[in-house]
């Protein structure tokens, strides 16, 4: 007996050590397998908003653009993907916040671009409202258009190299 207690005594410690180093080893490889599926979904983000930034290119250039003096824009910019991975938190931790920075900015010069289409809208057939919207709206809607073309153009380029780093 006096024997086993010994054997025992010296093989508890190994078999505590042992368990102890493959909890751990687990714990890691979850973390490690976690990261990439992560990493992975950043990734998708950064596509989405990619896609969504060059189809917003296209409405700028096609409807935007050529047809804001006669008012007649029929399409308006779609912000869906870049709305929803402004607040959300994986896309925030792998982001900078300099590309966040950037990324607000298109999302609120696309917005602002969009109101103001569907104000003309609104205001297109009210006569009185008409004479002093027009006004300022013809002041104001070139330099937002700008803002919009520099706002997708650092979105697109924000999304290029992010996709790159990963």
């Amino acid at each position: 007996m006096n024997e086993t207690v010994k054997t025992e005594s010296i093989k508890f410690p190994f078999t505590i050590g042992s368990t102890l180093i493959g909890v751990l080893l687990a714990l890691l490889i979850n973390t490690w397998v976690d990261e990439k599926k992560e990493v992975s979904n950043y990734i998708s983000m950064v596509k989405a908003i990619n896609i969504e930034a060059n189809t917003n290119r296209n409405v700028l250039e096609q409807s935007f653009l050529p047809n804001w003096k006669y008012k007649i824009i029929m399409r308006e910019f779609n912000l869906k993907a870049s709305n929803e991975f402004i607040s959300n938190n994986i896309f925030i931790k792998h982001t900078s916040p300099y590309d966040l920075n950037l990324l607000t900015q298109y999302y609120l010069s696309l917005q602002r671009a969009n109101n103001m289409r569907d104000r003309d809208e609104k205001f297109k057939y009210d006569t009185l409202a008409n004479a002093s919207w027009l006004q300022q709206w013809r002041k104001a809607f070139p330099d937002i258009l700008d803002q919009c073309k520099n706002s997708i153009s650092n979105v697109i380029s924000f999304s290029d190299s992010a996709r790159s780093k990963h």
